[in-house]
């Protein structure tokens, strides 16, 4: 017999947390592969994505998953024994619990709460644009991160996507760089529904790494020459040769006719570590630093709506974070919000003009 170590009304209390954590659940639902055969992970196993959503509700909001592409087909190899669910489907759990946008918390996430959410884990290590199948000269490898999301959206067109009147394609980290290159293409595949992106940590410049150090954003970019890709159709026309490119925010664009909405630290910890940067800068890494936040804000005087402070997270659109970040009472949440329900929209809310001398 099962004895109760607890008093009973802390059973009722889990049992009350228990109902409430369920009832904002995202369960989990596997790609047909006999559908959508290239939808698979690098080991192979079919792509996953985690849905709540209710037939009644209009408003759909769709994250892709981070994770940094690897640099080698020899790391790809080891990542599926260190990285599991970058690298496959197979280690999932059933459900996942809906952070950040995707919370149910009707406080903290008033916007977007109701809303029908999806989250699809990267698990090819691409960001988010292979198309390349397993070879022999791929060592039996799987990159497809294109593939997964033409088979995700595909597949929720069946469960009510296709009569969507709003549809927020959101990308976190290098999810960011697969809605950049993507999001116009799932326009046309819903051409009732009204389709805005929002990305987060994922502006990426065209910059030299720090001097003297073997950097994982030049293994990122190599690898990225060499990988068989699909990216944005206008950007791909202007880089023909070097598509890779196009993982870079200030490159592709000027191509998207859909609306977009950027979030980026000036000092991306994340960004900055890749191009060599070290947890303990040194002076002349500090100067570096100093000259990669210029460039940043630089490269933003193109864009319409974006968000950027120094000193900020990598991301924020899936913790709590994303109901918190501030400049001078404007809020990143607010900005999104303003940007997510007005046709037309000019948000810069910015720290850049603070530190143009720097």
């Amino acid at each position: 017999m099962l004895m109760l170590k607890t008093p009973i009304y802390t059973f009722i209390l889990f049992l009350a947390f228990t109902q409430s954590a369920i009832a904002s659940t995202l369960e989990k639902q596997v790609i047909d592969t006999t559908v959508n055969q290239q939808a698979v992970c690098m080991d192979g196993s079919p792509a996953v994505y985690f849905i709540n959503a209710e037939a009644t509700q209009k408003k759909w909001m769709i994250m892709l998953g981070g994770g940094v592409p690897c640099g080698t087909l020899e790391n790809c190899q080891q990542a599926l024994q260190t990285k599991k669910n970058m690298t496959s489907s197979l280690y999932r759990w059933d459900a996942m619990r809906g952070t950040g946008l995707l919370s149910d918390d009707e406080r903290n996430n008033p916007t977007f709460s109701a809303w029908n959410k999806v989250f699809i884990p990267q698990c090819s290590m691409d960001v988010w644009l292979g198309k390349q199948k397993a070879s022999q000269a791929s060592k039996g490898l799987s990159f497809q991160g294109s593939s997964i999301l033409h088979g995700v959206i595909q597949s929720l067109k069946h469960s009510g996507l296709d009569k969507a009147s709003t549809l927020i394609l959101v990308g976190n980290s290098a999810g960011g760089i697969g809605v950049m290159n993507h999001i116009d293409w799932v326009a046309s595949q819903l051409p009732k529904t009204k389709v805005k992106g929002i990305v987060d940590g994922s502006w990426i410049l065209d910059a030299q790494p720090f001097p003297s150090r073997s950097t994982m954003h030049q293994d990122i970019t190599k690898r990225l020459s060499t990988l068989e890709i699909q990216v944005d159709e206008g950007c791909a026309q202007t880089h023909p040769d070097d598509q890779w490119h196009c993982i870079m925010g200030a490159y592709v664009y000027p191509h998207i006719q859909s609306p977009l909405f950027i979030r980026i630290s000036q000092t991306d910890p994340v960004h900055l570590r890749r191009l060599g940067i070290s947890q303990h800068p040194s002076n002349q890494q500090r100067a570096y630093i100093q000259k990669h936040a210029t460039s940043v804000c630089q490269s933003l005087t193109s864009t319409n709506n974006f968000f950027s402070l120094r000193g900020t997270p990598h991301t924020v659109v899936k913790n709590k974070r994303a109901f918190s970040l501030s400049y001078q009472e404007q809020s990143f949440y607010d900005a999104i919000t303003q940007f997510v329900q007005k046709p037309k929209t000019s948000i810069k809310i910015t720290d850049c003009f603070a530190n143009k001398t720097n």
